[in-house]
């Protein structure tokens, strides 16, 4: 029996990690609804960084005090956000957090 492989790959060649340049889509300033703070930082992530990996897609939007806060997902009800945060994003990042967006202002539902 053959062993069927991509071509170019040797025979007991290790996987290559993903090499996909994820990037972060825009966050639009008319966004209401529900959605997973993961993080907040001084300056745009790079491409493919590990918390762009974590969902896809990951949404990027610039605060007032020009922090670049990276998003997971988009719910129209506090319920749908809260599920997908303690099945899928509270296991691999505890300090996500549940925030609503109403008139383009940002309010934080846990902590």
């Amino acid at each position: 029996m053959s062993e069927t492989r991509p071509a170019g790959k040797k025979a007991g060649e290790a996987p290559k990690p993903d090499d996909k340049q994820y990037v972060a889509q825009p966050l639009p300033r008319s966004f209401t609804g529900y959605t997973i703070e993961l993080s907040c930082v001084g300056k745009p992530l790079a491409a493919g960084s590990e918390l762009l990996r974590l969902h896809h897609p990951v949404y990027m939007r610039q605060d007032t005090e020009m922090q670049y806060c990276y998003f997971a997902g988009a719910f129209f009800t506090l319920p749908e956000a809260q599920q997908f945060f303690e099945k899928t994003i509270a296991p691999k990042l505890p300090n996500g957090r549940v925030v609503t967006f109403s008139n383009g202002v940002k309010k934080y539902l846990n902590n």
